[in-house]
């Protein structure tokens, strides 16, 4: 994981006195590795209490394991185009060449921050589920339709519909055994927060999967998975949002599949021969 880059993308949940500490880590973070809690504390014009807490905040433990993380990642020293904007007066090749370079920064932020053990544990909710139930509205309804299909293939009973009225009445058969995934770049789409606090409520496993930052899907569901903030607020679509979900799920479908590799192939070309029928 890319440890300034997840500093960065939690940057707006921190206090402004935290926030001084993480300027701090991100703009020096090759020399950070030598400091210790006070002397950081000092450098940032905070406490060695603040430091701490902004450490725990990044979810370590202490700030030798900060540290430790950090010296990991001055190897790769990754660096990322900053985020395209289309602009009126941009033609077709600046266009397609602006998207291109989104896409690709996208998914290599979503990678650079993938926190595996969450992605593990998503992946056993998920799998050893009784049923899955999936939800999104607008762009995340069409990410939702992607792996509602992927999974029923492989033979997941899997309960989906972007109409929040049948959802909810769906939800009303929800069981502790299943899971329920909810997807919500923002965290705080209101139909989305309501079926996961129907859910728990329940029972259920609750996966939420939602972009880096304050929300209040990530406060409600047992397991959050984040992709990166690289929508901005006025935007043409979701796209970069909508590519690293579909990028996301696509991980989690895939190792899935390899779980049950071969029965899965099994499933996969028995439901290729029916589609065939069709086009005999």
């Amino acid at each position: 994981m890319d440890i300034v880059l997840r500093i960065k993308e939690e940057y707006s949940k921190l206090t402004k006195s935290e926030q001084r500490v993480a300027d701090y880590f991100i703009n020096n973070y090759k020399e950070a590795i030598n400091e210790s809690t006070q002397s950081i504390a000092l450098i940032t014009n905070t406490s060695p209490a603040t430091v701490i807490r902004f450490v725990k905040t990044m979810k370590f433990e202490g700030i030798q394991q900060l540290k430790l993380a950090l010296a990991a990642d001055i190897d790769s020293d990754r660096k990322y185009i900053c985020d395209e904007i289309i602009h009126q007066k941009d033609g077709l090749e600046e266009i397609i060449e602006k998207n291109k370079r989104n896409i690709v920064n996208s998914i290599e932020k979503l990678y650079a921050l993938m926190d595996m053990d969450l992605m593990k544990q998503a992946i056993d909710a998920i799998d050893s589920a009784r049923k899955i139930y999936l939800f999104g509205v607008g762009a995340s309804g069409i990410v939702c339709y992607d792996i509602n299909y992927k999974l029923s293939r492989i033979g997941k009973d899997v309960v989906f519909n972007n109409d929040i009225h049948l959802q909810l009445v769906n939800l009303n058969f929800i069981k502790k055994e299943d899971t329920c995934v909810c997807i919500s770049y923002s965290g705080n789409t209101r139909e989305t927060v309501l079926v996961a606090e129907i859910a728990k409520k329940a029972g259920a496993k609750t996966v939420g999967i939602c972009c880096y930052g304050k929300n209040e899907l990530s406060n409600i569901c047992d397991i959050t998975l984040r992709v990166p903030q690289d929508e901005r607020e006025l935007r043409l679509g979701a796209i970069s949002s909508r590519n690293t979900t579909l990028t996301l799920l696509d991980m989690i479908y895939l190792a899935i599949t390899h779980r049950h590799y071969p029965d899965v192939l099994q499933d996969i070309e028995s439901t290729r021969d029916l589609i065939k029928k069709l086009r005999d």
